[in-house]
């Protein structure tokens, strides 16, 4: 057996030999009545290994079977031949997956057809399959080229191509949710992640005023609950700000002990800055009707009561989302899902209803919410808020493309000011004291693109602005806090408000 697996050696390793003469020759050879010799399992492997004769399987089977006429070597033969079957199997998936790769990357880089790059990328999760091993190399090649191209992260990237690193990203983690890999999986992009969301934590917090302490707290405590190593760069960052608050935070975070604390010790910290501005808030009978809903019966209840109205009116719902922290996530994330109602608000906990529910479930939700002609939905940048869900629940895609009776704020707005100057010039000079317009304009197309948000129409229309100090918090962290849970209620329910202030000056 030795001198044949040196002979095949010998033969595999010649160049001047062809595949069919180095293979004929082989077979010749251990074929060969004289010599009483028969390939065996291990030199078969040698060869079906060698990528140059991994067309020669069936005939190296054929051969290996009729060197073993009794039936004892018949049956050792049928299982060698299912064994290299499957190893043959095996290997072509492989060359498979690589192909559907490059492919789905080649549209996304050329930002082709969506459809196209949506059954390539399921086809890649299908292909896949449960190889963990292929799993792993598909996320690894995608990060790899978002790797490459942020060698240099101060370098400016053009639009067209943060546009195709923001798919990636997406794609990323799409498939780390349909493979149940963790975010460790590519250890390099998270770690950038996690760093990039600390440094926006203190520039909201210290530079703009515009995070409370407790939730700047709960998310750098997030962030190293994730990352335990990212605690140096924490405390380094913080110290090198020039601010009395950021030192104080940077001593504390210094203590390993300090990520432990309860939520009670949280809220004993110091207020380094409070907030006292005057912001639009709940009726307290609204306030009061706030539901949490993260059970599948909490689901069901919750659609029923929300198109139970008999009031005579037409039924308006609000709908926003908010989304998990960028520490957690590659990509936009949805966590939370508001429905406002003009009675009721209800907060749909995403993020723990996602391990209860199966993939129709979540279908017959959204269909019987967007789906239903019996509602006006009413959102703010409503497309934006469809594709984040999209992204979180790719299974829905279908019938979210279906969505009837929606009416996007923002776009109104632009109407509105297509329609009447007037409006126009209010709702800029709401915004600012500087007289950039004219004091009686004619035509809005002459007049500057006016850019606003949610908050911009609350102080408007509803004579206050909404407190955004809450907007970029802890999403995912449960409990939620009562201010996270009135800031996500006030979020939908402003848009029902805004709603009605709008039909009241189109009569």
């Amino acid at each position: 057996m030795q001198r044949s697996a040196w002979i095949f050696r010998q033969v595999t390793r010649s160049r001047s030999r062809s595949r069919s003469s180095s293979f004929a020759f082989c077979c010749s050879y251990f074929s060969s009545p004289s010599s009483s010799r028969c390939i065996s399992s291990k030199l078969y492997h040698c060869l079906v290994a060698t990528e140059r004769y991994a067309s020669t399987d069936a005939a190296a089977g054929d051969l290996f079977v009729s060197s073993h006429p009794n039936k004892k070597q018949r049956e050792a033969s049928n299982t060698f031949n299912t064994e290299t079957k499957s190893l043959s199997s095996e290997a072509r998936k492989s060359e498979d997956v690589h192909s559907l790769r490059l492919a789905l990357y080649k549209h996304i880089k050329t930002n082709e057809d969506d459809e196209e790059i949506e059954r390539l990328i399921l086809n890649v999760i299908a292909l896949c399959g449960s190889r963990e091993d292929l799993q792993r190399a598909t996320v690894a090649y995608f990060a790899e080229i978002i790797a490459k191209a942020r060698t240099d992260p101060t370098a400016r990237i053009p639009k067209r191509r943060q546009k195709m690193l923001s798919r990636l990203n997406r794609l990323i983690s799409r498939l780390l949710k349909a493979f149940d890999l963790p975010l460790a999986t590519v250890q390099n992009l998270h770690r950038t992640a996690c760093e990039n969301s600390v440094k926006l934590f203190c520039y909201r917090r210290f530079l703009k005023n515009a995070m409370s302490d407790a939730n700047f707290g709960d998310l750098i405590q997030g962030v190293l609950e994730v990352d335990p190593t990212m605690r140096r760069f924490v405390v380094d960052y913080l110290g090198d700000m020039e601010d009395p608050a950021a030192f104080q935070w940077a001593r504390r975070f210094q203590e390993p002990s300090y990520c432990a604390a309860s939520n009670s010790s949280l809220e004993a910290e110091p207020q380094f800055r409070p907030f006292s501005s005057e912001t639009f808030a709940l009726p307290e009978r609204i306030r009061q009707s706030i539901s949490m809903v993260d059970t599948k019966n909490g689901l069901n209840n919750c659609l029923n009561q929300v198109f139970a109205s008999t009031s005579s009116e037409e039924l308006v719902i609000g709908l926003d989302t908010e989304f998990m922290p960028g520490f957690l996530t590659l990509d936009e994330q949805v966590a939370l899902l508001q429905i406002a109602t003009k009675e009721r608000i209800f907060l749909i906990d995403l993020y723990t209803l996602e391990n209860q529910l199966d993939n129709q479930d979540w279908i017959d939700f959204f269909r019987q919410l967007l789906c239903n002609n019996r509602a006006i939905k009413i959102g703010f940048e409503f497309l934006s808020d469809l594709r984040i869900l999209n992204a979180t629940l790719p299974f829905c895609r279908d019938v979210m493309s279906k969505t009837t009776n929606v009416v996007c704020l923002a776009k109104l707005i632009h109407n509105f000011c297509q329609a009447d100057a007037s409006f126009y010039y209010a709702l800029h000079m709401s915004k600012t004291s500087e007289e950039t317009v004219a004091n009686n304009p004619a035509d809005v197309g002459e007049l500057p693109p006016l850019g606003f948000g949610l908050s911009d129409l609350c102080a408007f229309l509803l004579g206050q602005p909404l407190d955004k100090s809450w907007q970029l918090s802890h999403w995912t962290k449960r409990p939620l806090r009562a201010e996270q849970m009135d800031y996500a209620a006030l979020d939908a329910y402003c848009l029902v408000e805004i709603f009605d202030e709008l039909k009241k000056k189109a009569k």
